[in-house]
């Protein structure tokens, strides 16, 4: 029996404007016992001052600064057992690449490692379908080379998607606005829905509330959005929870996104040793 692959070292919290990532990523380093590094400090002021306008950022915005967080992630991952939490939204696969391998297409030719297994986390949280396949043909080309690393050649930094839906997503951040605390304002919500983009096994972790999914087929069927794959995966769950519904169908609830302490307590679970 092969031995599991080492624990990353580094955990990149990630996801859009209003997620939970500084919650989130603060409570996993007090678990852990690891500094955190909050990611939009590193950003330049040219970058905040679009932002406090309602401008989305660009690639070319948004370079600098991830290569700015990719020499904090060196630096822990050169001590070798330095764990490190950071906050970055991390939205499409070359900004990750960047993050993970220093490079936004670390294998442009050639045969790519092969994939392992991703582990998951259940703290009512739930393996996903891909984000945004919205994407321009470079932004597409990046996508194409994600890497999906081997045990051997993993260097050890781990991504963990918060999702905890677009409904509570504009909540939070009209709550955020008003309060005044945050330089991203919420009109910039759906310049970042459209440009997530990712592919679940790159994830270490996607936590979501649970019945999201389920409440996104209900709210696709109303809209006239049913495909084939939704109507499959629709009558699987049907299937699955067919004692649940003896009494007849019910209504969707609102999803509850799990408690930022629960979350922690979970994710750092999932580690080999404390």
């Amino acid at each position: 029996m092969q031995p599991p692959p080492p624990d990353p070292l580094v955990f990149v919290v990630m996801g859009v404007s209003g997620c939970g990532k500084s919650s989130v990523g603060t409570a996993l380093a007090l678990a852990l016992g690891a500094p955190f590094l909050e990611g939009d400090e590193l950003h330049p002021p040219e970058n905040i001052a679009k932002m406090r306008s309602g401008i989305p950022l660009t690639d070319e915005d948004r370079w600098p600064w991830l290569y700015r967080i990719r020499e904090r992630i060196v630096k822990a991952l050169d001590f070798g057992d330095q764990r490190l939490v950071v906050s970055c939204s991390a939205l499409k696969p070359a900004y990750r690449n960047l993050l993970r391998w220093g490079a936004p297409d670390p294998f442009p030719v050639g045969p790519r490692p092969h994939p392992t297994p991703t582990p998951r986390v259940d703290c009512s949280s739930a393996s996903s379908t891909g984000g945004s396949a919205s994407a321009s043909s470079a932004d597409n080309a990046a996508a194409a080379a994600v890497p999906s690393p081997s045990a051997s050649s993993l260097p050890r930094v781990a991504f963990i998607l918060l999702q905890p839906g677009e409904d509570e997503l504009r909540r939070r951040l009209a709550a955020r606005a008003a309060a005044g605390g945050h330089f991203m304002p919420p009109a910039l919500l759906g310049s970042q829905l459209a440009a997530l983009d990712y592919q679940p096994g790159e994830m270490w972790a996607i936590v979501e509330p649970p019945g999201w999914r389920a409440q996104r087929r209900h709210q696709r069927g109303a809209q006239g959005e049913w495909d084939g794959k939704a109507e499959a995966e629709a009558a699987a769950e049907a299937e699955a929870s067919e004692g649940a519904l003896a009494d007849g169908p019910s209504q969707p609830q609102q999803p509850v996104f799990p408690a930022v302490e629960e979350i922690a307590a979970e994710l750092a679970a999932r580690l080999h040793r404390p």
